[in-house]
């Protein structure tokens, strides 16, 4: 049995490329593709009724990939907002057998603390508004690479 080790905030990018459609609070699916031929490390987006959405970025596929290949985690997410034609905001659950606990953990090695941390998220899509951390519960995955970050400020 699965438990939950984290939620935090990610995106689906690629959504120019994909028709599939999705409303703000719809459940989404997430599926690993190995042999996707622009990345090995690929996890796809899909809506509840199969429609193709976009991936997860790279850099954090390259994170969460061993995860599911190695550990036999599970990921499950929750669209959060509307988003624009190039990406869309989720929240994103993580779910590992319950005696995975240090392997998980070794496998994210830095990435670990990152969603275990509650911190202010931007409001409204804009950087210069903050939101007081008592007043919301949503985690902001630091985004630590140049892929990364241009994913997110693509969304901003």
């Amino acid at each position: 049995m699965n438990i939950s080790y984290g939620t935090f905030d990610a995106l689906i990018v690629g959504r120019r490329y994909y028709d599939g459609h999705t409303q703000t609070g719809e459940d989404i699916e997430l599926y690993r593709e190995p042999c996707n031929p622009y990345d090995v490390n690929a996890i796809a987006v899909y809506s509840l009724g199969g429609q193709m959405l976009g991936h997860l970025p790279r850099w954090l596929a390259k994170v969460l990939a061993p995860c599911i290949d190695k550990i036999g985690c599970t990921l499950k997410g929750k669209v959060t907002g509307p988003g624009n034609v190039y990406v869309t905001p989720i929240d994103l659950y993580i779910y590992a057998p319950h005696d995975a606990s240090s392997r998980l953990r070794k496998q994210l090695d830095a990435y670990w603390d990152m969603w275990q941390l509650t911190v202010p998220a931007p409001a409204n899509g804009k950087c210069n508004k903050s939101i007081p951390a008592e007043n919301t519960g949503n985690r902001l995955l630091v985004i630590s690479t140049a892929a990364g970050m241009g994913d997110w400020i693509a969304y901003l």
